[in-house]
């Protein structure tokens, strides 16, 4: 009876055995059966106590009724209307197909993983011919536009320019990184003395280096630099462009033991075959320590200004050479110096650079530059051969042209690291919380396959990508991550819809219905994903649509992945749960005595799950199982079915995961006070969001990319301090061929000398250009007066006579800006009687353009100068202004109606497929509502950054 029961439940041995297991069953059968009516609580007089109130939410049947007929009316709404009903047949029709598509991969698991496995690995093979880009022209630039037409002709008729390497020395007092806030706006001071006095306001001027010391100091490092010997490595590079013309400059050199490369062999040859070229101030003194040393002045500045004044023509480049300079009158064209705050020193590099695998590489001058730089930050460049350099009363800073990309690309190595330590914790996290901290529910092979299924996924993408040649820029080193997370996503998905299954179904049916669910859901996301990025593929910025490409597939290949291979090998891991199999070792029970007994005692209601597992066990090592129908006749029938439903919860002792905070935080949510919080402070962030964005600013500077404690930045900080009063140089071409783009009349440089030189002063007139234009036709036109030839009768062979003359002599400098015509240059395909000889193919000027300190003025900037030439309509189709600046400053131009058209169209993919794909129009607005609040946060999050 139930006093009986109770008391035999009391006395029960924990002692292990099947025997003993099965008397307990027996006894906890009897307990808990209904003719008895008790429970193992009963009393010693056989009288059953009351029956104790569960824990349930008690609901009025008032409320139930009104929660069935909202519920009603919500199916009615739904299915009503045409367009409900297709939304809810549609969503039928891709249950029922993730459902057929569960079932067969969780029956044929073992066709589904090994071919899906191979199919990623076939496609990860297209790795083998990936192309790799990392020129900035050819990644940020869009590749129809005026400056790359222009670049290309400029490419074709000029040589490359020379490789650039720049120091600059302020006074030993000064620290880099603060002249832009610790000394005044006036760089002037007559002693090196000079300071601020106790009671000043303002702060001290920097002290003057236009003095002997400092001219020693720069003497030092010129010496130091010429010393520099650097042992070549094997490397592709010609050692002349001109015996190495297009396309045959690749030439391979081994390394020499003991030979060494020197200044003298790398550098840009001046005007004769000794001349390196340098432009700094010691070629007042013809860079000789010598004759410095023997000068009568004992003011440098003397000297200089000596120097400065004998060459009127070269003053505005001579004065590059100072920063912070204060004059000592105001006569613009016989300027005075009084004092300067900084030298420069600019070292030109013949450049030898060749493309190797989408780089532009040049080992002998990058090697050289490194070794210049060793000297600045080390004081010693061992490489270079044991060179050491230093300066008594001068602090040096230097940027050479590597120094960037070196800088840039120790950054990116170092944001890898981090990037790689967050795949790690990804991973980590997915291990913990995909399964349950049990022996049975653990779930971490499972984990491990799915990023297993994630990698082949980005590897796929990358092979497939490279299949059809797109190339791999250094942008996409995100894609990995940016599949991850999806990927993982996804996973965490499915484990939680297999988990809301009904446990006593065929593995293949929960899988199947698992699928039904989360297949459904991540073919939404992955398809809105799809759309984002393939919108975004048709940007005219090459490195941002070769990405979108590159994520279409992946995210494409991450959703193939995630509902075959991983949902397969879910069910491979459900089976093992299935026969309470450990994970660990696949052919173990969690046996552990604590974890069965506790199990009995706690779940009387479970006792059938308990009798089939072990019978299941019995059977398996070919035993007999007898039938037991005591275990499951005195158990009540909702019990029995709630036991072959749900699934044995682990016991803390096995392994327990308490309550998910996820379910607290839902029921705190739904409290109408919380709610109402909750959307006031949503639209607040959002309201924050729009005044962010319409308050964003476009521009870019290198300089953010850069360490903060790199010696790049040094540079920056001085150069932007002492001589950011001069802008950037653009030139004039001019062509004496087909325009540029094949179109317009050839522009003869004889007959259209007074076009030209019309040109040539709207130029200086213009608002956006700081000087006088200079080069080969204004030179020669002085050069005509000097001679006197000028006033001569000239035809077109005299003339271009004395060009040449020219250019063999007094200009030899231009001899690089002017490129002669001949029959198979001058439209080699055009009749012979079109040609007029001798000519012109192609020209250029020096153009100094004002300081353009933003993206806003850099496009307003050339935008304006391009208009001086287009309003020239004698020379407009044969003539232009170009800069390489050009090339990023076009990206400036369209970067903000590419954003806006990017994004605008990526929202409206994301509200139509959601329109789509979700039955219920006003969870699609919600779900669009918040992508919209998503993005408007993340721009102000931007422009409060």
């Amino acid at each position: 009876d139930g006093g009986g029961g109770g008391g035999g439940g009391g006395g029960g041995s924990k002692s292990g055995g099947d025997d003993d297991a099965d008397v307990e069953l027996q006894e906890d059968a009897t307990k808990g059966s209904v003719g008895g009516g008790g429970d193992d609580r009963g009393d010693g007089d056989g009288v059953p106590p009351p029956v104790q109130p569960s824990k349930a939410i008690e609901i009025r049947d008032d409320e139930i009724d009104d929660l069935v007929a909202m519920v009603e009316d919500g199916e009615e709404e739904q299915e009503s209307g045409c367009c409900g009903q297709l939304l809810h047949k549609f969503e039928e029709c891709m249950g029922a197909g993730c459902y057929r598509l569960g079932y067969f991969e969780s029956k044929y698991w073992y066709v589904v993983i090994p071919l899906t496995f191979l199919i990623g690995v076939a496609l990860a093979g297209g790795i083998a011919f990936l192309e790799t880009e990392s020129r900035s022209d050819k990644l940020w630039i869009p590749q129809n536009t005026e400056a790359i037409v222009q670049s290309e002709f400029f490419a074709d008729n000029f040589e490359d320019g020379p490789r650039i390497s720049t120091f600059i020395l302020v006074d030993n007092s000064v620290e880099p990184k603060q002249v832009a806030t610790a000394y005044g706006e006036e760089a002037a001071y007559d002693e090196r003395t000079t300071a601020a006095t106790d009671d000043s306001e303002e702060p001290p001027p920097p002290p003057n280096v236009l003095t002997r010391d400092h001219i020693s100091d720069m003497f030092a490092l010129y010496d130091a630099v010429d010393r520099l010997q650097v042992l070549p490595r094997r490397y592709y590079y010609c050692l002349s462009v001109s015996v190495c013309p297009p396309p045959s400059r690749q030439q391979l050199v081994e390394e020499v033991d003991g030979e060494r490369w020197t200044w003298r062999q790398l550098c840009l040859l001046g005007g004769s075959p000794e001349d390196c070229l340098v432009s700094s101030v010691l070629d007042v003194w013809e860079r000789n320590r010598t004759i410095f040393e023997n000068d009568a002045n004992s003011d440098v500045r003397v000297t200089v200004n000596e120097y400065i004044s004998a060459r009127p023509n070269q003053r505005s480049s001579l004065l590059g050479w100072f920063g912070g300079v204060k004059f000592a009158n105001d006569d613009r064209d016989f300027p005075s110096i009084e004092a300067a705050a900084a030298l420069r020193v600019t070292y030109f590099l013949e450049n030898r650079a060749v493309t190797v695998d989408g780089a532009e590489v040049d080992l002998p001058a990058e090697t050289f530059e490194r070794t210049m730089v060793a000297l600045i930050t080390d004081g010693v460049s061992v490489d270079g051969g044991d060179v050491s350099l230093t300066l008594s009363a001068s602090t040096a800073v230097v940027q050479a042209q590597v120094s960037q990309g070196d800088e840039f690309g120790a950054a990116i190595t170092g944001d890898v690291q981090l990037l790689s330590g967050g795949y790690i914790l990804i991973i980590i996290y997915v291990c913990i919380q995909l399964g349950h901290f049990s022996f049975v529910r653990s779930r971490l092979y499972l984990s491990l396959l799915g990023v297993l299924s994630i990698g082949l996924a980005v590897a796929g993408s990358i092979g497939a990508a490279s299949y059809i040649g797109i190339f791999y820029g250094p942008v996409h080193s995100v894609l990995p991550f940016l599949l991850l997370g999806i990927g993982v996503d996804d996973m965490f998905i499915i484990a939680a819809a297999i988990d809301q299954t009904d446990w006593s179904d065929e593995v293949p049916v929960r899988v199947g219905n698992a699928l039904r669910h989360a297949g459904v859901s991540i073919m939404v996301t992955s398809l809105t994903d799809i759309l984002a990025f393939g919108i975004g593929a048709t940007t005219v910025l090459p490195a941002l649509s070769s990405f979108c490409i590159y994520a279409v597939l992946g995210v494409l290949f991450t959703f193939l992945l995630q509902v075959t291979f991983f949902t397969a090998c879910a069910s491979l891991d459900l089976r093992r749960q299935r026969d309470n199999l450990m994970e660990c070792c696949c052919c173990c029970h969690p046996c552990h005595p604590c974890c069965e007994d506790r199990l009995i005692r706690q779940h009387p209601t479970l006792r059938w799950r308990r009798f089939a597992q072990k019978a299941a066990r019995q059977r398996k090592k070919g035993m007999d199982v007898e039938e037991r129908d005591d275990v499951t006749a005195n158990t009540p029938e909702d019990d029995v079915q709630d036991a072959k439903t749900k699934f044995v919860p682990s016991l803390p002792c096995c392994g327990f995961l308490p309550r998910s905070p996820v379910a607290y935080y839902a029921e705190f949510l739904v409290k109408a006070p919380v709610s109402l919080v909750v959307v006031l402070l949503t639209f607040t962030v959002v309201a924050f969001g729009v005044v962010g964005a319409l308050r964003l600013e476009q521009d870019f500077q290198f300089s953010w990319f850069i360490p903060d404690d790199s010696y790049v930045q040094d540079y920056i900080a001085v150069n932007e301090r002492y001589f950011s009063d001069r802008g950037p140089s653009a030139f004039l071409v001019t062509t004496g061929g087909a325009s540029v783009g094949g179109s317009g009349e050839r522009f003869d440089h004889y007959e259209q000398r007074a076009a030209l030189r019309l040109l040539i002063r709207h130029l200086e007139e213009s608002e956006w250009v700081d000087g006088k234009v200079t080069g080969w036709f204004v030179a020669f036109e002085d050069y005509l007066v000097l001679t006197r030839q000028s006033q001569a009768v000239q035809n077109r062979a005299t003339w271009f006579g004395n060009l040449t003359e020219f250019l063999d002599g007094f200009g030899a400098r231009f001899a690089g800006d002017v490129r002669f015509a001949n029959a198979s240059t001058v439209a080699p395909d055009a009749p012979a009687s079109e040609v007029v000889l001798p000519a012109i193919i192609a020209s250029r000027h020096t153009v100094p353009l004002v300081p353009l300190n933003n993206a806003t003025r850099q496009v307003a900037g050339m935008t304006g100068i391009r208009a001086v030439v287009a309003d020239e309509i004698a020379v407009r189709d044969s003539a232009f202004v170009f800069t390489f600046s050009f090339l990023f400053w076009e990206q400036y131009a369209i970067i903000y109606r590419e954003a806006v058209t990017n994004v605008g169209m990526a929202l409206g993919a994301v509200l139509v497929v959601a329109l789509l794909l979700l039955p219920n129009p006003t969870v699609a607005i919600a779900v669009f509502t918040c992508v919209l609040f998503t993005v408007a946060d993340l721009l102000g999050v931007m422009w409060l950054w």
